[in-house]
């Protein structure tokens, strides 16, 4: 199974080059020439480059995101190689390669349910391809409802009432994908402790968690967020450099 996520790289790698300029070319030839000697370190510095100048840019690529992710798994790195994995899927919801790499990493972490089934059919779709739509349902029903003052069709009448339906429900999916795109999450980068409260002491309680697990992020304080684990049914507070925030702003 490993070999597979070595593949998916080299064939990504390839496909990708064409799309940068002559610097940001030069930086992806390197990582790939780094990855294929085994230096998944160098591949992983220069990705991280490459990403900042591309960022710098407005840009984000789902195919160096998706590439982090498999160089922090070369390196067993699985809390960063997950993290990495999960922001190439927001880009690219859609994309078998990125789903089939969360899904090995989770099984190796012993990852269970961390979202409703509601939430988790929600990650596959692109809020604009929702919006598209909701918009397309608009039309149709509002231009139905319009030909109904100069033509009686019972056909009219039909794509009334089926716009109507969808636009609704394509409308509500819409709202959920949103909010559930603006609720705060992360991913645990190592394992690490939780604690009782937003400090470390004697008195504090702590419970052990381990890296990869996705969080809902409630507040912070200090150097400390409070989070929930959703599969442990777990909350608590967990120093900031232990948690990777899931967010594309500023990777």
């Amino acid at each position: 199974m490993k070999s597979k996520i070595y593949k998916i790289i080299l064939i990504i790698v390839v496909l990708s080059s064409n799309i940068f300029a002559d610097l940001e070319k030069e930086l992806f030839q390197q990582a790939i020439d780094f990855y294929k000697n085994a230096d998944y370190y160098s591949a992983e510095q220069k990705l991280l480059e490459l990403n900042s100048i591309l960022n710098q840019k407005g840009e984000i690529s789902s195919e160096i995101l998706y590439n982090l992710g498999n160089c922090y798994f070369r390196q067993n790195k699985l809390g960063l190689a997950r993290y990495y994995f999960e922001l190439s899927k927001i880009v690219s919801p859609y994309n078998k390669d990125i789903e089939y790499n969360l899904r090995y990493i989770k099984s190796i972490l012993n990852i269970g349910t961390e979202e409703g089934i509601f939430e988790y059919l929600l990650s596959f779709i692109h809020l604009k391809h929702l919006l598209l739509l909701t918009f397309i349902f608009n039309v149709l029903f509002f231009g139905s409802l319009i030909a109904t003052n100069f033509v009686n069709l019972n056909i009219i009448n039909w794509l009334k009432r089926i716009g109507f339906i969808l636009f609704v429900i394509f409308g509500i999916l819409s709202i959920a994908k949103y909010n559930y795109l603006n609720k705060p999450k992360c991913i645990i980068v190592e394992t690490t402790q939780i604690f009782s409260a937003p400090e470390e002491n004697i008195n504090t309680k702590s419970v052990t968690v381990n890296e990869g697990k996705k969080a809902i992020i409630l507040s912070k304080k200090d150097n400390f967020y409070a989070i929930y684990l959703v599969e442990d049914k777990v909350q608590g507070w967990i120093k900031a450099d232990k948690i990777k925030i899931l967010t594309l702003r500023n990777i």
